[in-house]
């Protein structure tokens, strides 16, 4: 087998390292990878082309890396792989990303000092905005805007031409390529306590805690590390080290052969995971039939054996099939494949907008509007279908690369008109169910429940958290005796009136709530047409639209003055002449 230093240079070694740690490699596992694949791949004969050389390596550096992450339970840490594809073409170019690089360290040269040590503290050390501002002497105020300009600044430096709006990848890349050059130096904070980790690759921190771990969790004040998912390499003395060689390492994924770990299903050609939950696993495919790319939701085969888990698979399927609305997740196909049930549905390339609210933080009233606004004509469609969501919330709406919202993960979904009768309680998702999904003496389960599902939703949009906060079942179910917080109260400049919507939405009473989705979108187009005509207060009466509202409505309006003015004078003509006659 040839020497991997005899088929490529060290620029394209280090490209392709860099490449497997932007996809979620760990160190160890981009070095180990990147000595493999170009010696697997160095007898093949389309090898000898060097123009196509870096190409050939990414791809199947990609496919054996994603096919291990598989095989170990991991995430890519990615929602669209084609887009992180994009980005990282804009930093790499022709060598590999060291052009930006050099780039880069000239720029943190350029960097004012004070910008200097937050950039260091932050990607060498990984402190908080809080934990900056305790080592700098400075309020955290002060210390978010200096952060995110130097962030963005760098982030030109690595993206020339590129909008500094934020992509899929493009904060990942300027992580990963800071950490690279920062470690080139020696540590200007060495009295600041190191975030420590078991060795090895991340399959073996599956156990819950060791010893060790949960005693730093406990008393180390930066164990909490924004990206505990992305393993570092540590020494024995807890010393982060910098990038191996390429060719050092043990091979992590040796029994890893691309892409035919993938289970084939039916016809479709599975190419990735998108999601995994406790019940099943969301796989992005391609229909060769079509030619199209399509999502296929599929049960855990841990799950299969659960009869009440399968009828509610089941039940997804059923429910799915009757629903054909713009705002909608479509389902195209189900059937089952070696005993799993699974199902075929449209790929929606976007993110969701629980991803919405991590990356960008609460939302204005305007957006929160336009997306509950859609979530309501989804559900007018879905309760004249006889089906009930139960469980509305951020993670369970996708939003499209044009921007629309689409209702999905009918998991929950109850069929009305096959079961009419009471559901059982506890159903959905804590911080999100209505009362009467939380308690069996709060009143029925209904479309008014969706309702409340939106409202929820909307409340996390302009909050940035749900109605009672985030916490185990039990600490929501305590605070779910209390009133809910109006938003106002907990984030500043919520406009009143998308106030008063939501919480009418919030209605402990399904009674005082909208009494359905068409009454709920109504009053949400008033407050986009007008929000001044909205009533305040969650129990004024539906924000429906009224005689005068409206173009229909105006004209009604003034012809019905009109004739008032007009039989007015009539009588008043009438009453002349009687009393002269």
């Amino acid at each position: 087998m040839p020497d991997a230093s005899s088929v490529l240079s060290e620029s394209q070694t280090r490209g392709l390292w860099r490449y497997l740690r932007y996809l979620g490699a760990s160190p160890r596992e981009a070095a180990a990878l990147s000595e493999r694949v170009p010696q697997d791949l160095a007898d093949r004969p389309d090898w000898g082309d060097e123009a196509g050389r870096l190409a050939l390596l990414l791809e199947e550096g990609r496919k054996v890396l994603l096919a291990g992450m598989q095989a170990q339970g991991r995430k890519a840490p990615f929602k669209s792989l084609e887009e992180a594809e994009a980005d990282w073409e804009a930093f790499a170019g022709a060598d590999g990303g060291e052009t930006r690089l050099d780039e880069l360290r000239e720029g943190l040269g350029e960097l004012e000092s004070a910008a200097q040590r937050t950039i260091e503290l932050r990607y060498r050390r990984r402190c908080s905005r809080a934990q900056i501002g305790r080592r700098l002497g400075q309020p955290v105020e002060e210390i978010d805007p200096l952060l995110r300009g130097a962030e963005s600044r760098l982030r030109q430096v690595l993206f020339p031409g590129l909008s500094d709006e934020t992509r899929t990848g493009r904060d990942r890349i300027l992580d990963l390529a800071l950490r690279e050059v920062l470690y080139e130096q020696p540590d200007p904070f060495p009295e600041v306590q190191r975030i420590t980790k078991p060795t090895g690759p991340p399959s073996g921190m599956a156990p819950a805690l060791t010893p060790a771990r949960a005693k730093a969790k406990a008393t180390d004040p930066f164990f909490n590390d924004p990206f505990a998912n992305d393993p570092l390499e540590v020494s024995s003395s807890g010393e982060v080290e910098p990038p191996p060689p390429p060719n050092e390492g043990p091979d992590p994924f040796k029994d890893v052969r691309g892409p035919r770990n993938f289970p084939q299903i039916a016809h479709y050609r599975i190419d990735g995971e998108i999601a995994k939950g406790n019940m099943g696993v969301v796989y992005r495919a391609y229909d060769p039939k079509l030619g199209r790319s399509v999502a296929i939701k599929m049960m855990l085969a841990s799950r299969e054996t659960d009869p009440g888990l399968r009828r509610r698979f089941q039940n997804e399927a059923r429910a799915l099939a009757r629903l054909n609305h713009p705002n909608v997740v479509r389902v195209h196909d189900c059937g089952e494949h070696q005993g799993s049930p699974y199902i075929v549905m449209a790929l929606i390339e976007g993110e969701s907008l629980q991803d919405r609210l991590d990356r960008k933080g609460r939302l204005s009233g305007k957006v929160a509007a336009k997306f509950g606004r859609a979530l309501a004509d989804a559900l007018i469609h879905v309760h004249r279908q006889d089906v009930l969501h139960r469980d509305i919330k951020p993670l369970n709406v996708l939003v499209d690369r044009d921007e629309r919202a689409l209702l999905t993960d009918f998991g929950l979904a109850k069929d009305m008109a096959h079961n009419p009768h009471r559901t059982s309680v506890g159903i959905g998702t804590p911080g999100y169910w209505p009362p009467e999904q939380a308690y069996k003496d709060a009143g029925p389960i209904g479309p008014h429940s969706d309702i409340y599902g939106v409202g929820a939703t909307m409340y996390a949009l302009l909050t940035g958290h749900p109605p009672y906060g985030v916490g185990s079942t039990g600490q929501i179910l305590a605070r779910m005796k209390d009133p809910i917080r109006p938003p106002s109260e907990v984030a500043q400049g919520i406009d009143p009136a998308i106030e008063a919507i939501v919480l009418k939405c919030l209605a402990r009473r399904p009674e005082d709530r909208y009494g359905s989705a068409g009454e709920l979108r109504a009053a949400l187009e008033l407050y986009q047409r007008n929000p001044d005509r909205v009533p305040l207060g969650a129990n004024s009466s539906p924000s429906v639209p009224t005689l005068g509202e409206g173009e229909g409505g105006d004209k009604l309006l003034w012809g019905l003055v009109a004739g008032l003015v007009g039989l007015s004078a009539v009588l008043l003509t009438i009453a002349v002449w009687l009393l002269l006659s």
